[in-house]
C-alpha cells in the first residue's frame, strides 16, 4: 500500500509539473484543458513514454529542487476556484483508477 500511495503521489507530481510549466500562479489554468485533451489524443505508448520521462526527471532533481516545485504546486492549487481544484482532483482519481491497466488494483 505504501509503494502505491508514492507512485500515486509521483503521478500526481508529475501531471502537476507538467500542466504547471506554461501556467503562471496568477494565471487561471487555461492551458491544462488543452494539455489533458493532447494527452488523451495520444497513444497509450506515448502516454507511458512521457509518464516514464517525467518520472525520470523528477527522480532526477535535488531535493530541494523538488520541494520548490512541490510548492509552486500547492501555490498553483491554492489560487484555483474551487470548481478548478474539483476538476483536478477528479482527473487524478481518473488517472489513478485508469492506471492499473489489468494489473488488478494494489
Amino acid at each position: 500500500m505504501i509503494r502505491f500511495n508514492r507512485l500515486g503521489l509521483l503521478a500526481i507530481t508529475a501531471t502537476l509539473l507538467t500542466l504547471g510549466q506554461t501556467a503562471s500562479a496568477d494565471e487561471p489554468p487555461a492551458g491544462m484543458a488543452n494539455r489533458a485533451e493532447q494527452f488523451k489524443a495520444m497513444s497509450a505508448e506515448e502516454r507511458q513514454a512521457e509518464r516514464e520521462q517525467k518520472r525520470k526527471e523528477w527522480q532526477q532533481m535535488s531535493p530541494e529542487k523538488r520541494e520548490a516545485k512541490r510548492g509552486e504546486m500547492r501555490q498553483r492549487m491554492q489560487n484555483m476556484s474551487p470548481e478548478q481544484r474539483e476538476a483536478v482532483k477528479q482527473r487524478f482519481r481518473d488517472q489513478r483508477r485508469n492506471a492499473g491497466g489489468g494489473t488488478g488494483q494494489s
